[in-house]
């Protein structure tokens, strides 16, 4: 509509005027994903290491990563 209404010394600022009369786009909420499960090639099995074994809980932890895994 500009370039056919307005000479083209007058367009720059046409296009300028109309540029900062148009609303601001709105952003969309960002949806965060919940994080995946880590992925450490060195333990393929998944096992949890942020509770690793001790010697006070060796067993327990071996036969619930067993557990999880179906055995």
């Amino acid at each position: 509509m500009i370039q056919e209404t307005l000479p083209p010394q007058q367009w720059a600022a046409a296009i300028h005027k109309a540029y900062q009369a148009a609303p601001a786009p709105v952003a969309a909420p960002v949806q965060r994903q919940p994080a995946a499960a880590p992925n450490n090639p060195a333990r393929a099995t998944g096992v949890d290491l942020s509770k690793a074994p001790t010697k006070d809980n060796a067993f327990d932890f071996g036969v619930a990563a067993a557990k999880a895994q179906g055995r």
